[in-house]
């Protein structure tokens, strides 16, 4: 039973392994925007597309709010037994995080563990902390929490961020389970794969909900192969200020959404407007970049 289990986790870490050592660039184009590319057509069914999806969630209510506080947890799974989490405390503690929308601005702090109390944040590029009796303080750039804050920003926002994309077209259907997708490719600059990410949304035909996205990551934390794509599966969807909100993201590598997590992002609480937007810009004289990078 032992070794049983024991092949059930190597067998599929050993084939992620495989993937992660191919050596050419992820390209999330399917073969209809490979075939047709971007034309008048694609682009215009993609935007009525997105706008039904913008309208059932009621997404753009998102930005009626200036800022939302986030009770929850991260909980990132081991690797061939490397521990792959970006956060410095204690894997899956439970965090308060605070949001400016539509930026990349926030601030996080854990309720739990050895860093209980302690703070972390972000403003303009800048990362700062503030420990229980001192104040703000800023600290050099760390390359873990530079990613992981602004990261979980985007993908809260990931419907109403994406819409704005430069290039957002039609790329065809997907058929998983008993769901038919409507399948939405947005980036930057050129359908081709440059230095810009590229996303592929999964839109639900039936429900009109945002279920499932693929993206690159061009630029991560750690090093991966250019290769690399992950794969987010929202779930557990709830209203809250007539919003619906995916209260779970599992993350997958690659397109595979059954043998391996990276990992969980879960929403125990979600609240609008907690606090003043000021309470995010601790440093004054600091220039505001909304969702610049």
């Amino acid at each position: 039973m032992k070794t049983r289990r024991f092949l059930k986790v190597i067998i599929p870490a050993l084939a992620i392994l495989v993937l992660f050592l191919t050596c050419k660039t992820s390209d999330l184009r399917t073969e209809t925007i490979k075939n047709e590319g971007i034309n008048a057509d694609n682009q215009q069914k993609a935007k009525i597309i997105v706008g039904e999806a913008l309208m059932k969630m009621n997404a753009k209510k998102w930005l009626e709010h200036k800022t939302y506080e986030v009770i929850g947890s991260d909980y990132w799974y081991p690797l061939l037994f490397m521990n792959l989490s970006p956060w410095p405390a204690k894997n899956g503690a439970k965090i308060r995080h605070t949001f400016a929308t539509n930026t990349f601005d926030s601030k996080i702090q854990w309720l739990d563990g050895k860093l209980m109390g302690e703070v972390m944040g972000i403003q303009s590029w800048q990362l700062y902390r503030k420990e229980i009796k001192g104040d703000y303080s800023k600290i050099k750039k760390d390359s873990k929490i530079s990613f992981i804050l602004p990261t979980i920003h985007y993908f809260n926002e990931l419907l109403i961020r994406l819409s704005n994309a430069q290039i957002v077209v039609y790329a065809g259907e997907e058929k998983i389970g008993d769901d038919v997708f409507d399948l939405i490719f947005c980036t930057w600059d050129s359908p081709k794969p440059n230095k810009h990410d590229q996303y592929l949304m999964y839109i639900n035909q039936k429900n009109k909900r945002l279920e499932r996205v693929s993206y690159t990551i061009r630029d991560n934390y750690m090093w991966t192969p250019k290769s690399f794509y992950g794969t987010a599966v929202y779930s557990d969807f709830k209203e809250v200020d007539d919003i619906t909100i995916p209260f779970k993201m599992e993350v997958f590598p690659f397109g595979q959404t059954k043998k391996m997590k990276v990992h969980t992002y879960t929403i125990e609480s979600i609240i609008f407007d907690p606090i003043f937007i000021e309470a995010l810009y601790p440093f004054e004289g600091v220039k505001k970049l909304g969702d610049s990078k």
